[in-house]
């Protein structure tokens, strides 16, 4: 899927800059200077990562959702600020460190958070570009699972009355991530644009190297 994804994107780069080239001489004032905001959908592929000791985790697809702001300095460069979240299901297989002794396999839910600044380049002086894409970060990722036993308490609530709740740590943490991305961007007149991108984000943990790949599809306003 990835793969075929790459070529879709690389065969509408190249078919942006004639569709350009044809119907848009010199939109430069379409997205100099103006800020921009978008809501975005992103899907976010499967993901297999092996562990120390034969331990591993298989991470499935995914959408998520986020929004993105940023700055045009000019027609070529945009600068801006990307949140993305989305909570894929996935089975970890745990090695004990004793034969025998505790291990097994794992059905949770992953929720992950990422908080990126990027530089983006769009290539063309036109409506339609092929655009290219860092970026840096952090993200969370929150396994869901209990790391020690539930703490309960109650209270008096002015609109509910007495309530009690159970919260808990789990196992989770935060990590400095980086991404790198191509695409696409087409400015729809001097209000709106639109963008579809494939990124893969890495994510430093202590078993290694986690890679994201993932395909986002934005629409957004310019102001």
């Amino acid at each position: 899927m990835l793969k075929r994804l790459l070529i879709a994107l690389l065969l509408l780069s190249i078919s942006s800059s004639v569709l350009a080239q044809r119907f848009n001489k010199a939109p430069s004032y379409l997205r100099s200077n103006k800020w921009e905001a978008t809501v975005l959908m992103s899907f976010q592929n499967k993901l297999s990562h092996e562990g120390e000791n034969g331990s591993s985790v298989d991470i499935d697809g995914k959408l998520g959702y986020g929004v993105n702001i940023g700055f045009s300095f000019s027609t070529y460069l945009t600068l801006g600020y990307k949140f993305i979240s989305a909570s894929p299901n996935y089975t970890a297989v745990l090695v004990p460190e004793v034969p025998g002794e505790g291990g097994g396999i794992l059905d949770y839910k992953l929720s992950r958070t990422s908080h990126m600044l990027y530089a983006q380049w769009n290539i063309l002086d036109r409506a339609i570009t092929p655009v290219i894409q860092i970026g840096g970060g952090i993200t969370k990722l929150d396994s869901n699972v209990p790391s020690e036993p539930p703490s309960t308490g109650c209270w008096w609530d002015p609109w509910w009355g007495y309530i009690c709740a159970a919260t808990w740590e789990t196992y989770k943490t935060t990590e400095f991530a980086w991404s790198a991305g191509i695409g696409a961007r087409w400015d729809i007149g001097k209000s709106w644009f639109s963008r579809g991108m494939l990124v893969r984000e890495f994510v430093e943990v202590d078993s290694g190297k986690l890679e994201f790949d993932s395909f986002s599809l934005e629409f957004g306003a310019k102001f």
